[in-house]
C-alpha cells in the first residue's frame, strides 16, 4: 500500500477517535450537569447514568442535551449538521468511496475531506467543552485548572497520534 493511502487510511482513523471523542463530551457534559442537579443523584445513580448515555448513539445524546437545555439552538444545529457527518464518515465513507479508493488521483481530495471532518469534529468538542467550562464557572469551580489538565491531556494525545503517524 502506498503512503497516500496509507494517510488517507490513518486520517478516517483520526477522524473516527474524534467522533468518539465529541460523543464522549456529550456523555460528560450530561454527567456533570446531572451531579448538580437540584436533587443531586448519588455515585450509583451516576455509574448508572453514564452506563446508559455511553451506550447512546449521538442522535440520542443529542436529544438528551436538548431536553435539558444546556446548549443553545444555534449549537444544537451545528452539532446536528455536525452528526450527519458522523454518520457519513463511519456508516457510508468507504462505501460511497470503493472507487476513489483505487484511484491514486483522489487519494489526495480523500484525505483533504477527511481532514476537515476531523475538524468540524473538534470545533464540536470545542463548544461542547465550552458550555461544560461556563457551566463549572458559574458552580463555583476553578476554570483554569480544568483547562490545564484539558490542554496537558491533548497534548499528550497529539504526541501519541503524531508518533503513530510517524510509524505509519
Amino acid at each position: 500500500m502506498t503512503s497516500k493511502l496509507q494517510r488517507v487510511f490513518a486520517r478516517f482513523g483520526e477522524a473516527a477517535s474524534h467522533s468518539q471523542s465529541l460523543e464522549a463530551a456529550l456523555v460528560n457534559l450530561l454527567l456533570v450537569r446531572c451531579q448538580f442537579a437540584p436533587q443531586a443523584l448519588d455515585v450509583s445513580q451516576i455509574s448508572s447514568m453514564e452506563s446508559i448515555w455511553s451506550r447512546k448513539t449521538m442522535g440520542g445524546l443529542l436529544s438528551d442535551v436538548r431536553d435539558r437545555g444546556y446548549l443553545s439552538e444555534e449549537q444544537l444545529s451545528d452539532l446536528e449538521i455536525v452528526r450527519g457527518r458522523r454518520n457519513y464518515l463511519i456508516h457510508r465513507f468507504f462505501y460511497e468511496n470503493a472507487e476513489a479508493l483505487t484511484l491514486a488521483s483522489r487519494w489526495d481530495q480523500l484525505e483533504t475531506e477527511l481532514i476537515n471532518i476531523s475538524s468540524s469534529f473538534k470545533r464540536a468538542i470545542a463548544v461542547i467543552e465550552g458550555a461544560f467550562l461556563d457551566f463549572l464557572a458559574r458552580e463555583g469551580f476553578d476554570r483554569s485548572a480544568f483547562e490545564q489538565l484539558r490542554d496537558r491531556t491533548m497534548s499528550e494525545l497529539v504526541e501519541c497520534a503524531e508518533q503513530s503517524w510517524r510509524r505509519a
